[in-house]
């Protein structure tokens, strides 16, 4: 079984730092999914966005921002094959 799920999340930064964020998935998965990661921007080269941990109800996440604070998107996926 597979399950797909998506949003965007958007929130403040803090500049030139990392924040982490939460995220619950609607619906548990029945083992720990692959989770992809990424930042909408223009400049790559200064944001980023990792995984720090998972399990099937969630994850944490993490924001690198080496620019001016302000809002960031970031878009993510969870599977299981």
């Amino acid at each position: 079984e597979r399950q797909d799920m998506q949003k965007t999340l958007e929130q403040n930064r803090q500049a030139n730092g990392t924040t982490e964020f939460e995220v619950t998935f609607p619906k548990a998965f029945l083992a720990n999914p692959n989770i992809y990661v990424n930042v909408v921007t223009s400049r790559p080269d200064l944001r980023s966005a990792s995984v720090k941990s998972r399990t099937k109800l969630g994850f944490t996440g993490a924001v690198y921002n080496d620019s001016s604070a302000g809002t960031v998107v970031v878009f993510w996926s969870a599977i299981t094959p």
